[in-house]
């Protein structure tokens, strides 16, 4: 027990170096006094490039202005001020310093940091060093940004204004009075986040990439400049392992990035089957998974206040709730008449009342049903849902309701949105929120290492053979729920083109340690996705039914269901989230070649 104790502490440690500058807060409204404050170019060097007014928060544009300056050279500070960041952001390094009138001046790609956060600057003070590179920058520039914040986020402008203008009066009135606040009062966490998303805003260049998007999409086809970013935060990652992990980072990171950039002008299936099929492309396509998933928690808005799940509150609708595979109902109520399942749905702390809770049935025209009625085609049990739903609508008419889902629960969900819900909504209640946890709604990759090894004789003959005798689940490991669960299934691959409907709010749930369903296997568009990580993350034999119980995966059931925004993810949370679940679905998918390979070669 000391031993892992140990083992945990150290990752912890590890994970929180690389983790500070990265975690999911929004940046707090700072202070704008009109206060007088004299600025002063940060280097000697012409303007290279101008600032470029964004169409919008995420819109393309260039929020800042970029100076030639040598590798080397000093980059001073513009005024007298505090630095309230100094490190690395997605693999690069940055300083922003606050003024006393409200505005925050960025100085980004150095190459040395020479400040550390909270010290107090002059203006011409050195803050480091030109020469680093990053987000479409190139060494021999530096990026010099100003803004300033209220609620809304981060306002940049034009930073040639500071040194054409004394009196800043007008511009810093942008920002409300009762907004204000010290301006060397936000956290280097909160600086760090703030400055990412502006960042990575402007990653998203006019280069017909979907340009407005903060994030990159799929992996798969990331072929904007943000990719750059998500491999960078990949590759810090890497770093997060210490030595070793150092050294790896810094060897993979030139191949790693020349290759993204010959991936670039390829077509998405040309650019799929380098991914996929060469090992240098499966490399990359897990870092730019692992960054993909950081930048994500970075940049969304999430509420570091929001309410935990303590009974109150809620949606106020009804509420179906849906097992997973294995689950199981012998008896409709309890002792007390309240509704029963074996699976750990606690509608109570969401705020349902007793008699607006509804428990489906793998079984035709029951209410109660076995372990193995859930191992039917998915389909099958989909349809289930459409009767059983049409039949407590009459129960509850004029009301909506809310579909919870747990495992593969949240899978008979989704086909039943899209193939009976959709183009069909009249002739069932009305879907207000869908909440999912630990679902695989872009399928189980350890589903889909038991299919690629019954894609032999051989494997099929093992499996048909193992099958009732494992007691983890799934014991049966030829069920055609279990093979429809897999990544490579017709069922999934036509789940995959289904987008949630506007009308309907889901949140996905996934835990950061659950190797039976990897987080980033939570992902269907258009849904909000949180994961959390599920009591001791180092127990994660765990998370995939215990996350049913986690405080933090209810909280954001509830703010899911309340139409708010997620609760902010945790420093370890962020980077663990990130990374063991790209390596839980690699060493699935590595384990399921290799078994199809052993068995395909036995004659």
């Amino acid at each position: 027990m000391a031993g892992a104790t140990s083992v945990a502490t150290r990752v912890l440690l590890v994970v929180g170096l690389i983790a500070m500058p990265l975690v999911a807060l929004n940046p707090a409204p700072v202070s704008a006094a009109p206060v007088g404050v004299e600025y002063a170019p940060p280097v000697d060097g012409p303007v290279v490039a101008p600032y470029r007014e964004p169409v919008g928060p995420y819109g393309a544009g260039h929020r800042g202005i970029d100076f030639a300056a040598a590798p080397g050279s000093p980059v001073r500070a513009a005024a007298d001020g505090v630095v309230t960041f100094a490190g690395e952001v997605a693999g690069s390094w940055h300083v922003v310093v606050a003024h006393d009138d409200g505005i925050r001046t960025s100085y980004s790609y150095l190459s040395r940091v020479d400040v550390a956060a909270g010290a107090p600057v002059h203006r011409g003070a050195v803050v480091g060093l030109a020469g680093g590179s990053g987000g479409g920058h190139e060494p021999g520039v530096l990026h010099f940004g100003a803004r300033v914040s209220d609620r809304t986020g981060d306002r940049y402008f034009d930073p040639m204004v500071l040194f054409a203008q004394r009196d800043l009066t007008q511009m810093v009135r942008l920002v409300p009075s009762g907004e204000q606040r010290a301006p060397a009062s936000a956290t280097p966490q909160e600086e760090a986040a703030a400055l990412l998303r502006g960042l990575l805003a402007d990653g998203a260049a006019d280069d017909g990439c979907g340009g407005g998007t903060p994030i990159i999409g799929d992996a798969i086809s990331a072929v904007c400049d943000i990719a750059g970013d998500a491999l960078d935060a990949g590759l810090g990652a890497v770093r997060a392992a210490g030595t070793a992990g150092e050294e790896l980072a810094r060897r993979l990171a030139k191949p790693m990035h020349d290759l993204l950039d010959a991936i670039r002008p390829l077509t998405d299936a040309a650019r799929k089957v380098l991914l996929a099929a060469t090992p240098a492309g499966r490399v990359l396509s897990d870092l730019l998974d692992m960054g993909e998933r950081i930048l994500d928690q970075l940049t969304r808005e999430c509420d570091p206040a929001a309410p935990p799940a303590n009974g109150s509150g809620g949606s106020g609708n009804v509420a179906v709730a849906v097992g997973g595979i294995d689950s199981h109902r012998d008896q409709a109520v309890d002792d007390q008449g309240r509704p029963t399942s074996s699976f750990g749905f606690q509608p109570a702390k969401l705020g349902y009342q007793p008699g607006d809770v509804h428990y489906f049935s793998y079984r035709d025209h029951s209410t109660t049903y076995g372990s193995p009625d859930t191992h039917r085609p998915i389909l099958e049990s989909a349809q289930l849902l459409a009767e059983q739903l049409r039949a407590w609508a009459t129960a509850h008419p004029g009301r909506k309701f809310d579909l919870v889902g747990h495992s593969q629960g949240g899978v008979v969900i989704l086909a039943f949105l899209a193939f009976f819900y959709q183009g069909h909504e009249g002739q069932y209640p009305p879907i207000d929120n869908v909440v999912t946890f630990a679902s695989p709604l872009g399928g189980a990759p350890l589903a889909t290492m038991i299919a690629e090894i019954r894609r032999a004789l051989l494997g099929r003959v093992i499996t048909d053979l193992f099958a009732g005798a494992n007691p983890y689940p799934p014991p049966e490991l030829n069920s055609p729920s279990v093979l429809d669960l897999a990544e490579t299934s017709r069922l999934m691959k036509q789940l995959d083109n289904f987008s949630v409907p506007a009308s309907i709010h889901w949140t996905s749930i996934t835990g950061s340690m659950d190797f039976v369903v990897p987080a980033q296997q939570g992902h269907v568009d258009g849904a909000t996705e949180v994961t959390v990580t599920v009591g001791n993350a180092w127990s994660p034999l765990d998370d995939h039914s215990g996350i049913l119980r986690d405080d933090d995966a209810l909280a954001a059931a509830r703010a899911g269901l309340e139409h708010r925004s997620p609760p902010c993810t945790s420093i370890g949370t962020a980077l663990v989230g990130a990374v063991a679940p790209v390596v839980f679905a690699r060493v699935a998918h590595t384990a399921g070649d290799l078994g199809w390979l052993a068995t395909s070669a036995v004659p």
